[in-house]
C-alpha cells in the first residue's frame, strides 16, 4: 500500500504545480495580449488584416499599400500613385491622382489624371482631363483664366490663327456664282471645309453694272442647310438674309463692288445651298454675286 500512497500524493503535487503555473501564465498573459471581441471599442496596434472587409470606416493618419476600402471617410493623406473609381470627393487635396468615374467637388487636383465622372466647383491644376486622344465633350458655364490654344491640325491650305480658328493660307481659282435660284455650294470640296467646322466665313463680292439709269440698288442673299432652300442657317443675317446695297449713277457699263465676310453656322455641313431673296435694281442693271474665297472657318 505505501508504494501507492506515494504515487498518488506525488500526483496531487504535480496537479498544484500545473496549476499554479496556469494560473500565473494566464496573469503574464493578460498583462501583454488584449483578447479582442466583438462588441467592445478596442484599439489594435501593430496586427495585419488579410483580406479583410471593412464597411463604412473612418480612417485617420496615412495609408499605404493596396487594397478595397468600400464607402470610407479618410482623413489624412493618401500616398504613392492610387487609383480611385467612383469616388465621391469632397474639398480634398489630391496630387497626382488617378480618378475613373465618380463625383469630385470643391477639390484641388494639380497634376492628376480625371476620365468620366462628374467635376463640380473644383479647381483643375496641370490635369490632363480624359486620354491622349481628343473627344467629344461639353464644358458647362466654364471659367478660362489666360489663352486658349489648340493641338487639332487644321485641313491642306489653311493654318491655325487661334484655338478654333483655320485660317487660308493659300489662294481659290475658281469661285461659286449665287442666283435666285437655290444654288448648292459644294464648301467640303471646293474650299476644303471639313466636318468638323462650325462657323464658315467665307467672301462675297457684289458687282453692280449700270445701263443707263440711276438709282438705289440692294439686294439680299440667304443661305440654307437643305436643297429647297427652305431652311435657313443660322448666323449672320439668320431672319433677313444678308444685306448688300449701292447707289448707281447714270452711266452706262459703270460697276460698283462690295465685299461680305458672313459668319455661318453650318454644324458640321459639308454642302450647304444660298439663293438670292431680294433684289432691287434701277432700270436696265444687274447684280453678279460670288464666293471669291473662304478666309476662315472655325472648328
Amino acid at each position: 500500500m505505501e508504494p501507492y500512497r506515494f504515487g498518488f500524493r506525488s500526483l496531487k503535487c504535480l496537479a498544484g504545480v500545473l496549476a499554479l503555473f496556469l494560473i500565473l501564465g494566464g496573469m503574464a498573459f493578460a498583462q501583454s495580449h488584449t483578447i479582442m471581441d466583438l462588441d467592445s471599442a478596442q484599439t489594435a496596434t501593430n496586427k495585419t488584416l488579410t483580406s479583410p472587409t471593412i464597411t463604412n470606416p473612418t480612417i485617420t493618419g496615412t495609408i499605404s499599400g493596396s487594397g478595397t476600402l468600400t464607402n470610407p471617410t479618410i482623413t489624412g493623406t493618401i500616398s504613392g500613385s492610387p487609383t480611385i473609381s467612383s469616388p465621391t470627393i469632397t474639398n480634398a487635396t489630391m496630387t497626382g491622382a488617378t480618378l475613373n468615374g465618380g463625383t469630385v467637388s470643391g477639390a484641388t487636383i494639380p497634376g492628376g489624371t480625371i476620365s468620366g465622372g462628374s467635376i463640380s466647383g473644383t479647381p483643375i491644376d496641370n490635369s490632363v482631363i480624359g486620354g491622349t486622344t481628343p473627344a467629344a465633350g461639353n464644358f458647362t458655364t466654364a471659367s478660362f483664366s489666360g489663352a486658349l490654344s489648340s493641338t487639332k491640325s487644321c485641313p491642306t491650305g489653311y493654318t491655325r490663327v487661334l484655338a478654333e480658328w483655320c485660317y487660308r493660307t493659300t489662294a481659290i481659282s475658281f469661285g461659286e456664282i449665287i442666283t435666285t435660284s437655290c444654288t448648292t455650294l459644294p464648301i467640303g470640296t471646293d474650299y476644303g471645309i471639313p466636318a468638323t467646322a462650325k462657323i464658315w466665313q467665307p467672301l462675297l463680292t457684289l458687282v453692280i453694272q449700270g445701263g443707263g439709269t440711276a438709282g438705289q440698288a440692294s439686294e439680299k442673299v440667304q443661305f440654307y442647310s437643305d436643297s429647297g432652300c427652305t431652311t435657313v442657317l443660322g448666323g449672320d443675317g439668320i431672319s433677313q438674309g444678308a444685306f448688300y446695297e449701292a447707289y448707281l449713277p447714270a452711266v452706262n457699263g459703270a460697276a460698283f463692288s462690295s465685299y461680305q465676310y458672313p459668319k455661318l453656322y453650318i454644324n458640321g455641313a459639308t454642302t450647304i445651298y444660298a439663293k438670292v431673296i431680294t433684289t432691287v435694281l434701277p432700270s436696265a442693271a444687274f447684280w453678279t454675286v460670288e464666293i471669291i474665297d473662304s478666309p476662315m472657318f472655325a472648328d
